[in-house]
């Protein structure tokens, strides 16, 4: 998905199990924006998702986030399930509400 593809635009919902790839702020401002499948998405760059309304975030490919890629989303978060996440910037998720976090990898925490 292409950088500032779907920035401040008012789409809902997007459909498709082969994203690889979610360019900067391709859905930043997309306040409305509430759901993606991510599984298989390989790179999520800084703030694709800033903004938006995500319910849940779920990937089974990236290893580490290191920028603010979902900062202040614009609803509480019901769920993020990252099965292979080594490395968590606490500013990816800066000014989120999350009910559930599952990353049974992590091995590092860091801030800035």
């Amino acid at each position: 998905i292409g950088q500032q593809c779907f920035q401040d635009s008012l789409i809902q919902k997007l459909i498709g199990n082969n994203v690889k790839i979610v360019q900067q702020f391709a859905f930043m401002n997309a306040r409305q924006f509430k759901q993606i499948n991510l599984k298989n998405a390989q790179i999520i760059e800084e703030q694709s998702f800033q903004s938006t309304s995500l319910k849940q975030i779920r990937n089974n490919f990236i290893e580490t986030f290191n920028n603010d890629q979902f900062t202040d989303l614009q609803a509480e978060v019901d769920l993020i399930k990252l099965s292979k996440l080594t490395q968590l910037n606490t500013d990816g998720f800066e000014y989120c509400i999350v009910n559930k976090f599952c990353g049974k990898c992590i091995k590092e925490v860091y801030g800035e």
